[in-house]
């Protein structure tokens, strides 16, 4: 969205209505509770409050009404809450474009206010405690702060309206304000000053003051020195706004109180300085007096440079562009300028148009002084500007001629003379292009020769031409084909012209139909113009497809071609008509000259014919329908000629056209009324043959309806539709009847005779009597037929299910047999149970048969009587069948439910055996580490033995053994044998395995002490040989086997290992049992003895052994210590032999000693 600029001047107040909204908000706290004082405050709050919402809305909606689009707000509160006001009224003040967010959403509102303050900031406007949060929340005043800083930065403070002197003195906008305003004012009034912005205005005077300095005409301080202040102040406020275009933000009763509004007054007087201040000759405001001296300085500045010679190219190219950027600045501020002052009606139009022409002569000075700079461009770049330069000039020249004042011929020519020039041109446009980038890329020249700023301007301007070339191209290629299709149509629309004339006679009517032929079908208009049509499509879609186009030319060319589109299927349409109607008058002027003479000579033929007798008046007039058609050709082809023809022609026709009328109906009405008398005859005649069809009908329905039918569906659908179609029939009888009736009456009326006429009535009162009876009888036989017919339907639903199921059911019967397998007794019995689930149902459905055949039967007693034999012959038949059937059924299902019974208790039973057999196998074949657990286990299990799971089972096997073949027998008695044996094996072995359990236990505590006294020992030996204290060792070895009852207790085990071997082979040679493990047994009882035994015997050998090693050790031990002596003595004795100072005899002593040693 682009906004203008923003406006130096306030618009008039004409172009924005506003809507005063006061409210007085009152504290929430009691009143009561307040002092005087805090309420005073608390209301002039709320008063300031309540004038600077009024003023400060009305300033808004004077900017927000230039805001494209215009914007309005009725609550400054309120309507500031999304942001998207706030951004369009920064838009405007400050000629920017804002991002806004478009949603309903408090974040979308939030990021419109927060985008508003931004921008604020980035124009160094301070925000202070302003949060975006505070506008979408609306707090007051919050708002009225913000639009108070909008209004000091863009109307009082961002002013240039105050001269040199006062703004360079400036302290504050205030009192600059202030300043402008006593400047104005000062010695209007005699011994009157403006102080301030509140009670200085209170009276009016100030206000009246400064519109008089400014238009003196406008008020008579004399007149409103007299006025009270309300009527001085609301004359100040329309003066303003009528004739000053000031709009009225206060009103008096805003201005006429104790202290007024400063901010709301500043506000309405800074229009006044912005609108009107020191202004340059001429000029109407400001920002006219500024777009004037801007204008007059550049004019001066551009003659010079355009006049002066070129020093530095690349300086003054520079400068030029300096310049341009300054003019389009000013464009813009000048199109802003234009688009607000000419909604205004106090800015002269001439005025508007002054500054348009200034300006025009500025932006050829500019050209001017761009064609100087590159005309005296170097090298190879002068050729290329010159081309430039040509080119923009083909561009901007347009067309030279109006198409509208010239024939499509003319037009063809001057565009195909264009596109000739544009493609002499534009050929090389790709050369340059490529030359000049070369150029651009050459070192030699960028910025050495030529600013590279420049080179950037001919290639931007190079670019526009490419395009715009390709624009005007495709222009002149779909005007060239365009008037192509106009010189067709042209011709087009000179044929439809003749042949719209009135046409003349045969020779004439062939001569146009022979041109329109040439035309359309040879010269092939049409043809020719659709031939060019998809070209002309192509080149507008061409042309569409341009990134750079004219939008309107581009919907005028795809407009223009769905009219060629429309108005070449409508000329079809038109030429087929025409063609169709030249050939229909062909037609019609062919039968005219054939016809005509014919029928005159039929004519005259047939008034003598009509003197002659009936029969060759019979015979000449049987074809009169011929004759009857072709008058009526002649008739239509004489009409339509005399609507196409020419005067002169239609009227000779008309003469012709009412004399064989009138000949044709001399005749016609002789020839009808022999007609009438011939069919009054033939009238007769078919009443009376008529009447004979309608009785023999009638009686044949009567018959019909008398007739006694058999009660099946096949007799009554028959008759129904024998009835059907008579009845079918008895509103044609009745319309037979009617038209005897009417034809009795016309044969009467045209007659004229009224003998015949009692005859024909008793003959139809007949006729009507034996209808009404049959009509009558046959609804009721109908419904007595349609009844039954339901009956029947009733009974005969659900009989074919039931009949097949009473098949099934003697079949599934059949293949019944007790002498089968088990399983498939169980199949039988499930299947059958199935199957007879249903019996129920078809029991139920016989009942209803047969109470619907009663009810059948009660219904037709009061009608013609029906035989019922075949309905009843069917129930019986039915009955019969399902009684059968149910008794056979019932004695099947006891006998198979007996067997499976029998079947079910031996299996159940088998199944409890074979359970106990198999726990009771797994119980003795158990093996486990713990014999303590597998003794303790066993005496659970065998402890009590329920005899009955083998005696049942028996019983029931031998009750089966009653009803089954033989081949059964055995395999039953087999598994009933197998069964026992395996019972009495496993409850003959269970004691023994009892007493092999209590043995191994035995056996397995015997082995470990053995090994444990073994392991014993040897650690005592092997202590022994390594010389280790024996008297440890003897305690250890008293220790284990004398203090711990080692040889009493194994002395007990071994008796009871005794024991239960004999125990087990005394229980195996009663039971007869295999003696192989019992040998196992007596083997391992040995072993264990032998074990013993020789345990017994190490281990007194170890105490012996111990006992005797003690006494050895002394003595060992004197031995050792007398031997000790002995070697001690041999040393000292050694020692003495060596020593040299003794005597001999001593060393001779010596030496003895050592030898008796």
């Amino acid at each position: 969205m682009s906004s203008p600029t923003r406006s130096l001047l306030s618009p008039t107040a004409s172009r924005v209505t506003f809507t005063q909204q006061e409210t007085i908000v009152h504290s929430p706290r009691s009143i009561s509770s307040r002092s005087e004082l805090e309420l005073s405050i608390h209301s002039l709050q709320n008063e300031q409050e309540r004038v600077q919402k009024k003023t400060f809305t009305k300033w808004i909606n004077i900017y927000l009404s230039l805001h494209e689009p215009p914007f309005f707000i009725n609550d400054l509160f309120e309507d500031l809450k999304d942001g998207t006001k706030l951004v369009a009224l920064l838009e405007v003040l400050s000629g920017q474009t804002i991002p806004i967010e478009r949603g309903t959403k408090r974040a979308h509102y939030v990021s419109n206010a927060s985008n508003g303050l931004k921008f604020l900031e980035s124009r160094k406007i301070k925000l202070v405690n302003i949060r975006p949060i505070d506008i979408v929340d609306g707090k007051p005043t919050i708002i009225l702060g913000l639009i108070w800083m909008l209004i000091l930065c863009y109307q009082i403070e961002d002013s240039s309206m105050f001269d040199g002197d006062s703004k360079d003195h400036r302290v504050k906008a205030k009192d600059a304000l202030l300043e402008w305003v006593r400047k104005k004012t000062r010695g209007k009034i005699d011994g009157w000053d403006v102080k301030d912005f509140t009670s200085s205005w209170r009276d009016g005077f100030a206000f009246n003051a400064l519109i008089y300095s400014i238009r003196p005409d406008l008020i008579d301080l004399h007149r409103i020195s007299r006025m009270e202040v309300r009527e001085r102040l609301e004359n100040a406020f329309y003066v303003a706004e009528q004739h000053l275009g000031i709009p009225r933000l206060i009103d008096a009763e805003d201005v006429d109180v104790t202290k007024p509004d400063e901010k709301s007054i500043m506000t309405y007087i800074a229009q006044f300085s912005r609108r009107f201040p020191d202004l340059p000759f001429g000029s109407i405001n400001k920002e006219h007096g500024e777009l004037l001296r801007w204008l007059t300085d550049t004019r001066q500045r551009l003659t010079h440079a355009i006049e002066a010679p070129i020093a530095d190219i690349q300086a003054e190219y520079k400068e030029y562009a300096k310049q341009a950027k300054e003019f389009v600045e000013k464009q813009k501020q000048w199109k802003a300028f234009e688009r607000k002052e000419s909604k205004s009606p106090h800015f002269p139009g001439e005025k508007l148009k002054e500054l348009k022409d200034q300006f025009d002569d500025i932006t050829q000075r500019m050209n001017l002084w761009r064609q100087k700079i590159d005309f005296n461009l170097p090298g190879e770049l002068r050729p290329i500007v010159e081309w430039i330069y040509r080119a923009e000039e083909v561009l901007a020249r347009g067309l030279n001629f109006d198409p509208a004042t010239l024939v499509p011929d003319e037009n063809l020519q001057r565009f195909t003379q264009l596109h000739k020039e544009h493609v002499t041109i534009f050929t090389e446009k790709e050369t340059i292009a490529t030359k000049f980038q070369r150029l651009k890329r050459d070192p030699s020249i960028v910025n050495q020769q030529v600013a590279i700023e420049h080179l950037n301007s001919l290639d931007e301007r190079l670019n526009i031409i490419i395009v715009s070339s390709d624009e005007r191209g495709h222009y002149l290629d779909f005007e060239q084909i365009h008037w192509k299709v106009q010189i067709h149509f042209a011709q087009l629309e000179h044929l439809m012209e003749i042949l719209n004339k009135k046409q003349g006679n045969l020779a004439q009517t062939e001569q146009l139909f022979q041109e329109y032929k040439r035309k359309i079908h040879d010269e092939k208009i049409i043809a020719t113009i659709e031939g060019l049509l998809p070209e002309l499509t192509r080149k507008a879609q061409n042309y569409g497809q341009l990134r750079k186009k004219d939008d309107q030319t581009s919907k005028g060319f795809n407009a223009y071609c769905e009219c060629v589109r429309k108005t070449l299927k409508s000329a079809a349409l038109d030429l087929k008509t025409k063609e169709h109607m030249l050939q229909e008058t062909l037609d019609n002027w062919k039968v005219y000259l054939s016809s005509y003479d014919q029928l005159e000579r039929w004519l005259n033929e047939g008034d003598q014919v009509l003197q002659r007798s009936s029969q060759e008046k019979l015979a000449y007039f049987a074809n009169i329908n011929h004759w009857a058609e072709t008058h009526e050709k002649l008739r239509i082809a004489i009409e339509s000629l005399m609507s196409v023809c020419d005067d002169e022609i239609v009227a000779g026709l008309h003469k012709k056209f009412l004399f064989i009328n009138r000949r044709w109906k001399e005749i016609f009405d002789r020839v009808h009324q022999f007609e009438h008398d011939e069919s009054i005859k033939k009238k007769r005649d078919e009443f009376y043959a008529g009447r004979s069809n309608i009785l023999d009908t009638l009686d044949k329905i009567d018959v019909e309806i008398q007739t006694c039918l058999s009660c099946t569906v096949k007799a009554l659908k028959e008759q129904e539709n024998r009835l059907y179609k008579a009845q079918s029939g008895i509103d044609m009888l009745n319309d037979n009847i009617q038209a005897l009736a009417k034809l009795s009456q016309v044969i009467a009326r045209e007659s004229g005779e009224t003998y015949s006429t009692s005859e024909m009535n008793s003959i139809l009162q007949t006729c009507f009597e034996k209808l009404r009876r049959i009509q009558e009888y046959l609804p009721l036989t109908l419904k007595r037929n349609k009844t039954m017919l339901g009956h029947l339907q009733k009974f005969e639903d659900g009989l074919q299910k039931c009949q097949q199921w009473f098949n099934e059911a003697k079949q599934l019967i059949s293949r019944y047999s007790i002498q089968v397998p088990v399983k498939r007794i169980e199949d039988f019995l499930e299947q059958h149970r199935n199957f007879f689930a249903e019996i129920g149902y078809y029991q139920s459905l016989l009942e209803t048969k047969g109470k619907l055949i009663q009810a059948m039967k009660k219904s037709s007693e009061n009608l013609i009587p029906l035989d019922f034999s075949p309905v009843d012959e069917q129930y019986r038949q039915l009955v019969d069948t399902f009684e059968q059937i149910n008794h056979q059924a019932c004695y099947w299902e006891k006998e198979f439910s007996q067997h499976s019974q029998l079947w079910k208790d031996f299996h159940q039973r088998l199944k409890h055996l074979e359970e106990w057999i198999d726990k009771a196998q797994t119980a003795v074949k158990e093996k486990h580490e713990d014999y303590a657990y597998l003794i303790r286990k066993h005496k659970d299990f065998f402890q009590t033995i329920n005899d009955e799971i083998l005696h049942g089972f028996i019983k029931s096997g031998r009750e089966l053994l009653h009803i089954r073949d033989k081949t059964e027998q055995k395999e039953i008695q087999l598994l009933m044998d197998t069964l026992e044996n395996k019972w009495n094996t496993i409850i003959c072995y269970a004691p023994v395995r009892l007493l092999r359990l209590q043995f191994e236990r035995i056996e397995k505590i015997v082995v470990q002490e053995l090994e444990q006294a073994e392991n014993e020992l040897n650690d005592e030996l092997k202590q022994l040989e390594r010389q280790h204290d024996t008297t440890e060792i003897l305690r250890r070895h008293n220790e284990r086997f004398q203090l711990n009852n080692f040889h009493p207790t194994m002395e007990i085990h071994m008796r009871d290992l005794q024991t239960f071997a004999n125990d087990i082979r005394t229980k195996e040679q009663g039971q007869t049992l295999v003696s192989h493990e019992n040998e196992q047994i007596d083997q391992r009882t040995i072993k264990l003895n032998n074990y013993w035994s020789n345990m017994q015997a190490k281990i007194d050998n170890v105490r012996r052994k111990l006992q005797t090693i003690p006494k050895k050790w002394q003595e060992f031990e004197e031995k050792f210590h007398h031997v000790e002596s002995w070697i001690a003595t041999i040393e000292r004795s050694m020692t003495n032999t060596q020593n040299t100072d003794i005597p001999l005899e001593q060393y001779k002593a010596v030496v003895n000693k050592f030898k008796v040693c």
